[in-house]
């Protein structure tokens, strides 16, 4: 399943977990940003055996999210073997230059030797061409003496971070023994606003994610000869068989090859260390050793035989699987003599836009507990939104025949009367009885006591004269049948109001 995240929001994925010296940011949406944002919704609702298939056995794979062109194509990681002479630009206007030569297959010269081909570590590239630019951006902040209010001493510090409004694409990949109930349940809980990277509590991090209505691929080239060549879609992570410690030396074995051997005069591996923070435990985890991706690994038969289509399609189908460790987070993702792998020069081709799924429109009926819930979540959400833009326009009302009763010396309730308003709390009959009993003794707060002669003054409304009480009795309590509505629209006139009499005297 192929799905698209766009940044709402500066986002900050730290590519190192340390905190001292200048922070920076990774090129992509590291696979576990997304296992543990769908973890946060997920993990409680699942069973420990369903918990563990998901997000710790490998079964389900969270691939990176790595950039989409604004016209939508996706790009993956420039590969290792890639190179450009010294002196020359690898791009330019935002498309690959003609002169990027493969170093597994391109037959250097002397003439080629003496202008130096200088390898292209990092950047990513489309099928047909392009060249995105991940688009940065820093933020100064400081922290707060919480005694004094004021920032505190030596205490600046500043993130790198991805910029708001640019789009990613990335995979979610299953073994067939996850049950397809499950894998809706993984969907559902990525579909829609997540947040990713630190200080996802401030203003960083808010990210939408949208399933795309297909899915890319990337062709491969037939094997015919006794060397294979695999492209790291992302980072690699292997243990030594016999000590299980880390290597960076990749293996047959660890691809399930027996009779080769690691072609270094065609490989070009680049490795990183980092210890990724775990959000949950508020520590970090184990130090990782990986083989960076865009690194480009190659075997060779070491009996001079070519490799079969019967070997090729047995390891096309364990790749599909991912190698490695951390394969839930996006780690061992492998491709098999890519297309742009196959030629001296990278030569341009075609490729296909990702676009989001047309949403679906899906009948009222609720199976679950947990379905009836988010149902009335969004009803509420969207009642919430009609009741805010009703009290919007009462308050103009309101304030124009408050500047009218003013410039004739006529009181009006101020401040502390809509106080009062604004911290009441009630079904509606309690909350008639509250403002509008007349019973003596009885709490009638705007026909008894001091503020009555505010809340009686009349004005003009609808074509006819009305007091402040009646309008909140015979208008803005009278249009909600239900007790929560019109709390809240009572609620929120009396918090709108007190702002709107502070701005009336700070303009005179």
């Amino acid at each position: 399943m192929t799905f698209l995240a766009t940044l709402d929001s500066d986002t900050v994925i730290s590519e190192s977990a340390s905190t001292a010296g200048v922070h920076s940011s990774l090129d992509y949406l590291p696979g576990a940003c997304l296992l543990g944002a769908c973890a946060a919704t997920l993990y409680n609702d699942l069973s420990p055996e369903e918990s563990f298939l998901v997000f710790h056995s490998g079964m389900v794979r969270f691939g990176n999210a790595y950039p989409l062109t604004e016209t939508g194509v996706p790009a993956i990681p420039i590969p290792a073997a890639w190179h450009c002479f010294k002196g020359e630009s690898p791009s330019s206007n935002g498309r690959l230059s003609t002169g990027i030569i493969n170093q597994i297959n391109y037959c250097m010269t002397k003439e080629d030797q003496e202008k130096q081909p200088k390898q292209l570590r990092d950047g990513y590239f489309t099928l047909c061409g392009l060249s995105p630019a991940i688009v940065k951006g820093y933020r100064l902040k400081t922290a707060v003496d919480r005694k004094s209010k004021r920032a505190a001493e030596s205490q600046l510090f500043g993130y790198e971070h991805l910029s708001a409004g640019s789009r990613w694409w990335f995979e979610l990949a299953c073994d067939d023994a996850v049950q397809p109930l499950l894998i809706q349940k993984i969907r559902a809980a990525l579909l829609g606003g997540i947040r990713l990277g630190r200080s996802r509590t401030a203003e960083f991090g808010r990210t939408t994610i949208a399933a795309a209505e297909n899915t890319f691929t990337i062709g491969t080239t037939p094997v015919t000869s006794e060397r294979i060549t695999l492209y790291c879609l992302s980072d690699l992570a292997l243990r030594d068989d016999n000590s299980g410690a880390p290597t960076l030396i990749p293996d047959g074995s660890h691809f399930g090859l027996s009779s080769v051997v690691l072609d270094t005069q065609k490989s070009f591996i680049r490795t990183r260390s980092y210890a990724p923070f775990n959000g949950t435990r508020r520590a970090n985890d184990l130090e990782r050793q990986v083989i960076a991706k865009g690194s480009v690994i190659t075997f060779t038969k070491t009996d001079g035989q070519s490799f079969s289509a019967a070997e090729t399609a047995a390891l096309n189908e364990r790749l599909s699987l991912g190698a490695g460790l951390y394969r839930q987070d996006g780690l061992g993702r492998l491709l098999l003599n890519p297309v742009f792998l196959n030629g001296d020069t990278f030569a341009a081709g075609d490729t296909l836009r990702l676009a989001p799924a047309l949403c679906k429109s899906h009948s009222a009926t609720f199976t679950s507990e947990l379905t009836h819930w988010l149902a009335g979540k969004l009803s509420t959400a969207h009642g919430d939104k009609d009741i805010v833009a009703q009290v919007e326009k009462w308050a103009a009302v309101l304030k124009h025949a408050i500047i009218a009763l003013e410039k004739e010396g006529l009181p009006y309730p101020g401040n502390s009367q809509w106080g009062t308003i604004r911290s009441i709390s009630g079904t509606k009959e309690q909350i008639g009885k509250l403002l509008f009993s007349e019973v003596k003794g009885a709490e009638g707060f705007c026909v008894h006591g001091v503020s009555k002669a505010q809340w009686s003054e009349e004005f003009r409304y609808d074509g006819d004269w009305i007091s402040f009480a009646g309008f909140l009795k015979n208008i803005v309590l009278a249009r909600y049948t239900d007790d929560a509505s019109a709390l809240k629209a009572l609620q929120l006139l009396g918090n709108r109001m007190p702002r709107i009499l502070n701005q009336m005297k700070g303009g005179k």
